[in-house]
């Protein structure tokens, strides 16, 4: 719309990266994060089918696993903008009072 565009045409970059994540960027990125996790068990699947699996993990109990690794890369996935927005509008004190939060409290999982 013409309020939108006026908006976008006064507004600094940080602002206009702020507005753009908090109307349509928050669904999109919801969208390809539960498209990523659907996805992630026929990819698995597929590497045990074609054989490929024994490279990404050896069924050993390690921490630095795929297998062990995934609920941190979804959770990443999940923090990282609304992290970045906090890290631009408030700064990096902030943001890591804001990443702590996030932790203690499990959001993003």
């Amino acid at each position: 719309t013409r309020d939108v565009a006026r908006f976008a045409a006064s507004a600094p970059l940080v602002k206009l990266f702020s507005y753009y994540y908090s109307a349509i960027a928050f669904y999109v990125h919801d969208v390809i994060v539960m498209h990523v996790t659907v996805l992630i068990p026929y990819l698995l699947a597929m590497l045990a089918l074609v054989g490929l699996d024994h490279r990404f993990n050896n069924y050993e109990a390690q921490p630095l696993s795929l297998f062990a690794l995934l609920p941190l890369l979804l959770s990443l996935m999940t923090a990282v903008p609304a992290l970045c927005m906090v890290l631009v509008e408030r700064g990096p004190r902030r943001a890591l009072s804001f990443l702590l939060g996030m932790a203690i409290t499990a959001s993003p999982v």
